[in-house]
């Protein structure tokens, strides 16, 4: 009996780190590195776990049963595109995107309604460290988003809810609408946020001056520009009528912080940041930074993350107020 083959596509830290991950979980598994870029096959093929590296990838998801597209948008698009022109026989292909809209899209433009997809989308824990070389662990504590449709195909479910288990992350189905809404809160605004703080600071008459002082807090501030999850801006550009209703929910409260500065309220200033901070620390501490399971590191009433059924008659047609039916 053939073993069963997937096919990682896009190479970077997680790519390796996800190569890793699954041979830990199954070593018997065939799992095949593809990507264009030599550099990153050759990393690959020392710091991964890979049976072998493909430049091209449609030989290096032809034979697969599972295909993850670890891709930045435009080249994801491609990948559906190439995949809908030579569909493989028995596979099952999971975009890990930062949204769910456009990859939905595309895969209803370009593939056979006989191979089953899924856009899913990989949240790391705030405390994993993609810098240095990829770890198995990496996922742990992370959450994997799975975006289904009323037409999702069992078969990309459970391979979904597979790879979750196998990365020691957790499942969290949602409505594709709903999704893009909070993630325009969590990563479009900051991305953007991070992007003007960059631009004001490099446009300053000052910016020279700058460069020896700027220490951990402007580098924390202008990190997130530099997030695969932005993906140089596409990632915002797909969402963004989501990523302008939060940017001016920033800017209100942005405009609110400036008016306690001006007036000198630092009372007030400092309850606004004191509260601020004390849901910050809610948040972090309720992200335990371990593998995901059912009797260890779950949230707990009232927060526990909603076991949403997919696979309900009507699933996900509900989209008024952006909330799953």
């Amino acid at each position: 009996m053939a073993r069963k083959q997937v096919a990682v596509v896009g190479l970077d830290t997680v790519g390796i780190a996800l190569t890793l991950a699954l041979k830990l979980h199954a070593s018997d598994v065939v799992v095949v590195g593809v990507d264009a870029d030599a550099d990153r096959r050759r990393e690959a093929s020392r710091l991964g776990k890979v049976d072998r590296v493909e430049s091209h990838f449609t030989a290096g998801c032809r034979d697969a049963t599972l295909i993850i597209l670890n891709a930045p948008l435009l080249q994801l698009q491609e990948a559906l595109q190439a995949l809908g022109e030579q569909p493989p026989a028995n596979a099952v292909v999971l975009a890990l995107a930062p949204v769910a809209g456009a990859p939905q899209r595309w895969a209803a433009e370009f593939l056979t309604e006989r191979l089953p997809y899924l856009v899913a989308h990989l949240v790391l824990h705030p405390d994993a460290a993609v810098e240095g070389e990829p770890r198995a662990d990496l996922f742990h504590g992370a959450v994997l988003c799975l975006l289904a449709e009323v037409n999702t195909s069992e078969r990309a479910l459970t391979a979904g809810s597979d790879l979750a288990r196998a990365l020691g992350a957790r499942t969290y189905f949602m409505d594709a609408g709903e999704h893009d809404v909070l993630l325009a809160l969590a990563e479009g605004m900051p991305g953007l946020v991070s992007g003007a703080v960059l631009l004001a600071a490099t446009r300053s008459s000052l910016w020279k001056d700058l460069i020896p002082l700027g220490g951990v807090i402007f580098k924390q501030v202008t990190g997130p520009l530099f997030d695969s999850a932005i993906d140089a801006g596409e990632a915002l550009i797909q969402n963004r009528v989501e990523v302008l209703r939060q940017l001016d929910v920033f800017l209100e409260a942005l405009r609110e912080v400036r008016q306690l500065v001006e007036a000198e309220d630092g009372v007030q200033l400092k309850t606004a940041l004191r509260t601020a901070a004390e849901q910050w620390v809610i948040w972090l501490s309720e992200r335990p930074h371990r593998p995901w399971s059912d009797e260890e590191a779950r949230f707990g009433p009232p927060r526990e993350l909603p076991r949403l059924n997919p696979l309900a008659p009507g699933w996900g047609m509900n989209t008024k107020n952006n909330k799953p039916k």
